[in-house]
């Protein structure tokens, strides 16, 4: 018997869950008439196209390639002679190439609509702890059965992202509902602690007066301290705006970094 090499599925996973990576799950939108209705509001403005707008053709799109997949494996299954006088052998590794193709593009779908949600760094705000373009895995499920602690790195929206003209945004949680949170001196002040932040990117340069959070409210700020527009500039988070907690940077491999698990 000969045996065929499998490709290796995970490099098929990886390569469509950053295909997907840009994709706002929480506005997957599969019906085809507000495809296109969205298609024509974006084409006659001049106004560049909005977030709503690329994620759902980045979405299309990646349903469309795998659906188109799984079309033709059924019809080679169907009907092996479409093949024509291709070998045993080459035979075998079409089918498990394509196999591999529809199965990892399954997953990164269901992944990235229910469970997880990869997001590029967009600005310096975050910085040391996330650069420009870093890409993460955005743990979605994590505050359906547990609430925020102070330390995580939160994804979470504001009034335009969900409304889709802007993207959303990633902050640390240093305050949570009824602490008192307040600035001076370059420090940061949690309950009238100062808090040794040793993942900042130096003293605070403006004073923020203290303020105490909200009930079902988190208070969040960029590491990059003077170059965040967080909650002092935007006031509290509500809790129900989470999209999830950063879980672990992918790309690029020498920022590989996970923030919730042992090292």
């Amino acid at each position: 018997m000969v045996s065929v090499a499998k490709p290796a599925k995970i490099n098929f996973f990886i390569f469509l869950l950053l295909l997907s990576s840009s994709l706002d799950s929480d506005k997957l939108n599969w019906r085809g008439e507000e495809f296109w209705e969205l298609c024509e509001g974006n084409v006659k403005g001049n106004s560049p196209p909005s977030q709503q707008f690329v994620s759902t053709v980045k979405t299309t799109v990646l349903f469309l390639i795998i659906f188109v997949l799984a079309v033709i494996r059924l019809i080679v299954h169907l009907k092996p002679s479409l093949l024509g006088e291709m070998s045993p052998v080459t035979r075998a590794r079409v089918y498990d190439s394509v196999d591999s193709l529809i199965s990892a593009g399954v997953v990164a779908l269901l992944l990235v609509h229910f469970l997880v949600r990869p997001f590029y760094i967009p600005s310096e705000s975050m910085v040391p702890t996330l650069q420009v373009r870093d890409l993460l895995l955005v743990n979605k499920a994590i505050y359906d059965f547990t609430d925020p602690v102070r330390g995580d790195i939160v994804v979470f929206h504001t009034n335009t992202s969900l409304k889709g003209e802007t993207p959303p945004l990633i902050k640390r949680v240093v305050g949570l509902e009824y602490d008192k949170i307040e600035v001076k001196d370059g420090k940061l002040y949690v309950n009238d602690i100062v808090q040794d932040e040793t993942f900042t990117n130096g003293p605070i340069d403006d004073d923020y007066p203290a303020e105490v959070v909200p009930k079902d409210h988190i208070f969040v700020m960029g590491d990059n301290r003077n170059n965040s527009r967080d909650s002092r500039y935007i006031g509290p988070v509500r809790i129900d705006r989470l999209v999830g907690r950063a879980e672990v940077i992918i790309f690029p491999p020498n920022h590989i970094t996970s923030f919730n698990f042992p090292k």
